[in-house]
């Protein structure tokens, strides 16, 4: 064996005394065993680096609590312990629509039982009642699901928010709210702070003259047909303004295009911006009338401060009845969710807007709705534009801040006038008085004499067109009677009242008189077909005409389309058999 290759070793232990040796008695040995439930009081600590770090705490020790047996105790000690997380995290917890959400970036988002779950013990720790060493337990689940399904009340008084708002809040009383954070009085919730000059109780003549100069610059260059029409403007984003904040239903706001491409969409899309200081919603508008429905109760139950109804088709209903529900009464409505039978009611806070070319307002619509029209000789509307469409959004966010200051001393001055009632108008807008009296009375106090002057002109175009629907109606009446038809059979008699008009041998009112022009040459020059008169006739199908007690139906047979006129059954009849 080499023992040169032997390794020994000293395994001597030296003696020191029972003593450590002096560089280790300067160790500390208690930092690797920390006392457990040794923090009766907690300090949050915040990271200076954050932007926000006001609002967010780094890693703080979660505060002890007590889980209580009894369930409506539980919910409501979590609902306390969301409160506490609202006053120390970025994101906010509250009731929206009757569900618990989260705002966080701007989005309020439904909980579900994860993210509640995080919620509850991001800043507390739970324990079973009696556990003296308050050992961390789990979240039962049915407690979880119990928090998701409670009222604010039994949730501890857990927020109400209303909704989400980018920018700043116009009072009826004049004031303005643009301060980040929860308001509790109006129940928004707002996503930046806004610096806002204050608004003087009584404007001056110099405010008034400012105000009217910073709202015309952003609209200058829009091509409204008439004063009556730019002041109607005006109203709609008073209006938007307001929504959040006046009670009460609010009216639909239109705006009617001559053409395609005069800049109805981008007005709209303009003032949204400047009322809200954000992008609106745009939803295009659907052809079916039953689409039209599923896209206002959407509206209503994703419930943004401002929706806009893109590009309606002519001659399209681009108002049900469950809108005309929406925007009238107490302004609350109740409808069954799409896709479940789980029944909804909602308040409505949304500002309906839509626009078009040639809008169909109908009698029953012709009270809900405030009209602007916009008149473009040619439909370029970027020859007219000095600003490109970027640029011009651009302008009206910056200006957003100062067009609600504008139109606060528009309310202020009607305030400090004593509130005088704007002149009688040829039409009425009965359905809505606290929005007219505040209004249209601001409006008419800062100098807008034509403030809503086209109601008249707007409410009788209408009537004339439910007295060509009833004459129309008589018409097929007179030749069909009660019997079905096709769109065929239609299409010959078009015909030959087409050779009576080339031969001049017309006696009387035809069924052709109330045909669109494209249909009337096609007829005299004998090349109707039956696709072209079936798609203008299903344009009449189920609408009930004022003063005319039949309507038109439409029904697939085996032999193909039919059409039929059937008496229009009368209220009471209707009550008899239910």
């Amino acid at each position: 064996m080499d023992t040169s290759r032997t390794m020994y070793f000293d395994t001597t232990i030296p003696n020191r005394e029972g003593t450590l040796s002096s560089p280790a008695e300067d160790i500390d040995l208690s930092i690797f065993s920390p006392p457990s439930n040794s923090h009766p009081t907690i300090t949050l600590t915040y990271d200076p680096n954050e932007p926000e770090s006001e609002l967010c705490p780094v890693s703080p020790v979660p505060i002890p609590r007590e889980l209580p047996a009894n369930t409506a105790a539980a919910v409501k000690s979590a609902g306390r312990v969301l409160r506490y997380y609202n006053t120390a995290n970025r994101s906010f917890v509250g009731i929206n629509a009757g569900r618990l959400c989260e705002i966080a970036d701007g989005v309020i988002a439904p909980l579900d039982r994860g993210r509640l779950r995080i919620l509850l013990t991001a800043l507390s720790s739970w324990y079973k009642p009696g556990d003296e060493s308050k050992t961390e337990i789990p979240l039962p689940f049915d407690l979880l699901e119990s928090v998701l399904k409670a009222s604010a009340r039994e949730q501890d008084h857990l927020p109400e928010i209303k909704g989400v708002h980018c920018g700043a809040i116009l009072k009826p009383n004049g004031e303005i709210v643009s301060a980040k954070g929860f308001e509790k009085e109006t129940g928004w919730y707002f996503c930046r702070d806004l610096e806002i000059e204050e608004v003087p109780d009584v404007p001056s003549e110099d405010d008034l003259s400012r105000a009217r100069e910073d709202i015309y610059s952003v609209y200058r260059e829009f091509l409204f047909k008439d004063l009556a029409d730019y002041e109607n403007n005006l109203a709609s984003v008073f209006s938007a303004m307001l929504r959040p904040s006046l009670s009460g239903p609010f009216p639909i706001l239109a705006v009617q295009k001559n053409s395609p491409r005069t800049g109805g969409s981008f007005l709209q899309r303009i003032n949204g911006i400047a009322a809200f200081g954000a992008e609106p919603k745009v939803y295009p508008a659907p052809a079916r009338a039953e689409e039209m429905e599923k896209l206002h109760k959407t509206i209503v139950k994703e419930s943004p401060l401002y929706a806009v109804i893109d590009n309606v088709a002519p001659g399209a209903d681009f108002v049900s009845e469950f809108l005309l529900s929406a925007t009238s009464g107490n302004g609350t409505v109740a409808f069954r969710d799409l896709g479940s039978l789980t029944q909804l009611e909602r308040v409505v806070t949304t500002q309906f807007c839509v626009n078009g070319n040639h809008l169909k307002i109908a009698a029953d619509v012709c009270g809900r709705v405030v009209v602007t029209n916009i008149l473009a000789q040619k439909p370029w509307q970027e020859l007219r534009f000095s600003r490109q469409k970027d640029e011009l959004i651009r302008y009206a966010e910056e200006m957003h801040a100062k067009l609600v200051w504008a139109f606060s001393v528009f309310l202020k001055n009607w305030i400090s006038k004593g509130r005088p009632a704007p002149p009688p108008l040829p039409g009425n807008l009965s359905e809505y008085p606290e929005w007219f009296s505040t209004i249209a009375g601001s409006l008419y106090a800062a100098g807008f004499s034509r403030v809503l002057s086209n109601l008249g002109e707007v409410q009788t175009g209408d009537n004339e067109a439910e007295t060509e629907g009833c004459e129309l109606l008589a018409r097929l009446d007179t030749m069909f009677g009660t019997e079905m038809f096709s769109p065929a059979g239609l299409k010959g008699v078009l015909i030959r009242e087409g050779e009576q008009r080339k031969e001049h041998q017309v006696s009387g009112q035809m069924i052709l008189d109330y045909a669109p022009e494209h249909l009337v040459k096609a007829a005299v020059a004998g090349t109707l077909t039956d696709v072209m008169t079936g798609r203008w006739i299903s344009q009449l199908a189920d609408q009930m005409f004022a003063g005319y007690d039949r309507f038109l139906t439409k029904s697939r047979t085996p032999l193909g389309v039919r059409y039929k006129l059937v008496p229009v059954e009368k209220q009471t009849s209707i009550t008899d058999t239910l």
